[in-house]
């Protein structure tokens, strides 16, 4: 009976000593992963494509630990300055094997369609301040759950079409028609080219349309875009001192300039 009870006395005394190891060793190489550059994030990169900018942001995981690290959740939430919900994106990993380096890309898309349709027309027309909320959680030697939260990060945000704005107006005629060629000017503060077809409906001061036109555009990031678009016109005496322009860009739109 004796050696019985010994025995499971040193059982229970193994037992705590291999807990006690696994808890100390699984401990020390997590934070020696987390805080000795086991996570880093490179530069992101930005393209547009069918009125969806996606925002590329390349990081790695780097487990230096004894133990694997599996179920990897990286989540950001990207809002405009007065917290408006933009964009949130997710990106899984499944499993970093012990001493093993894995190099992923977070996409985060923000479509321009919900920019207008939050009523976030701003982030086109004016340079601002984006606020990101980043949270990444894991599981540490499948035995451990980990949140890390990193909130209201800033970023700069470039608008893509910076000081819209509708300048002369002047009326001519061809023999058959009256056209109006309406000066129009933007700066590209993004970082993705602007490419695409930009239509324009001129309304007068009682909201009456006159007539429309098109102009395809291409500038490149940091460059300005000054052209005048042909409006053929219906009727030239509806035309007014004063009145707007309703935008559309790729088919996303309207943005209404007044002009006058």
């Amino acid at each position: 009976m004796r050696q019985a009870i010994r025995a499971l006395g040193w059982t229970t005394t193994i037992a705590t000593l291999i807990v006690a190891i696994f808890l100390a060793t699984s401990m020390y190489s997590m934070f020696s992963t987390l805080m000795g550059r086991g996570i880093g994030f490179g530069s992101y990169q930005a393209h547009a494509s069918q009125g969806v900018l996606v925002l590329s942001f390349p990081f790695f995981l780097n487990n230096t630990g004894y133990y694997d690290i599996s179920k990897i959740n990286l989540t950001t939430s990207i809002r405009d300055y007065r917290g408006i919900l933009i964009s949130k994106s997710t990106t899984l990993v499944e499993r970093i094997a012990k001493g093993s380096l894995v190099r992923e890309a977070h996409n985060v898309s923000i479509s321009l369609t919900d920019i207008i349709t939050k009523n976030l027309t701003h982030l086109l027309l004016q340079d601002s301040e984006i606020k990101v909320d980043l949270s990444m959680g894991f599981r540490y030697a499948y035995a451990f759950s980990f949140q890390v939260t990193i909130p209201n990060m800033s970023m700069p945000w470039g608008a893509p079409f910076y000081n819209l704005s509708v300048g002369e107006i002047l009326p001519l005629y061809n023999g058959t028609h009256y056209l109006l060629n309406v000066s129009l000017g933007f700066e590209n503060h993004s970082s993705f080219s602007i490419m695409g077809t930009l239509i324009l409906e001129l309304h007068n001061e009682l909201g009456e349309i006159l007539g429309s036109g098109t102009g395809d555009v291409d500038v490149p990031p940091g460059s300005k875009y000054r052209d005048q678009v042909k409006v053929v016109v219906d009727d030239i005496l509806k035309l007014t001192k004063g009145g707007y322009v309703r935008i559309y860009f790729n088919g996303l739109g309207p943005v209404e300039i007044p002009y006058g």
